[in-house]
């Protein structure tokens, strides 16, 4: 059928649907750039590449400089969602299953950031990687991602 776009979002006809005029619409929202600090408090994130160890990564709540509260509040992600490098959460609860939530100010800025921990053989991390990314969703649906540097060593 026919289709039309204008910015992000695009109707596309739907033909041999229950009637005329019928279509479908579809909205693209990018994902929104989250601030990402993997092993909170060290500089460089060094990571032993030959040792299955659990990894710290926050998502950060960050200030906007105009003096609203929240550019981005990372209590707003739902971290049964998160990922990192294709790991999920690794503390869950052991009678329940429930991904466990981590809430503190790991960059001690009065706001609070999200901690999740993962374990590194279940990520796609390498002795080569430089960077670690992080996806996941807010719990209202919009798609979240950032990255942060990573020091690999053996």
């Amino acid at each position: 059928g026919s289709v039309s776009i204008e910015g992000d979002t695009a109707i596309v006809g739907a033909r041999f649907n229950d009637g005329p005029g019928s279509a479908y619409i579809f909205i693209f929202s990018p994902a929104i750039e989250v601030v990402v600090d993997i092993k909170p408090g060290s500089d460089p994130n060094s990571i032993n590449c030959l040792r299955n160890r659990t990894i710290a990564v926050a998502i950060l709540t960050t200030s906007t400089a105009d003096g609203d509260p929240f550019d981005f509040d990372a209590t707003t992600v739902d971290h049964t969602t998160v990922e990192f490098e294709g790991a999920t959460e690794s503390h869950v609860n052991k009678k329940t299953g429930v991904v466990k939530r981590h809430e503190k100010d790991v960059d001690r800025d009065g706001d609070t950031d999200l901690v999740l921990h993962f374990k590194l053989f279940d990520t796609n991390l390498g002795c080569e990687s430089t960077e670690g990314l992080l996806t996941g969703q807010t719990f209202g649906g919009q798609a979240i991602e950032g990255t942060d540097s990573v020091n690999m060593i053996d």
